[in-house]
């Protein structure tokens, strides 16, 4: 899969999420390095939703933006929808119901 084809859907995720009813603020997008990080950044602002950088939950809830930042910054936290973007495959479970 593309890149860009990978950014559409982690879009067309967050579209899905919200049409279901779930904040952007309980959705996460969580990317191995800073490069990819800016580049999943762009496209979800591209695509007219807010996103918050990493700050603490009381403040991402407050933005009601979706939360993109490495692992790291989300140990502790908790969301409704986690995408893991650019994990290889098999090292990630793809989905958890």
């Amino acid at each position: 899969q593309s890149e860009a084809a990978m950014l559409r859907q982690v879009v067309d995720e967050i579209r899905a999420a919200e049409a279901r009813g779930v904040a952007h603020a309980d959705c996460a997008v969580l990317v191995l390095d800073d490069a990819l990080r800016a580049r999943v950044t762009d496209a979800l602002a591209a695509a007219g939703l807010v996103v918050n950088g990493g700050v603490p939950s009381a403040r991402r809830h407050a933005s009601r933006a979706v939360f993109v930042a490495d692992g790291k910054r989300a140990k502790g936290q908790q969301f409704e929808v986690v995408l893991v973007v650019g994990a290889p495959e098999g090292v990630m479970p793809q989905t958890v119901e």
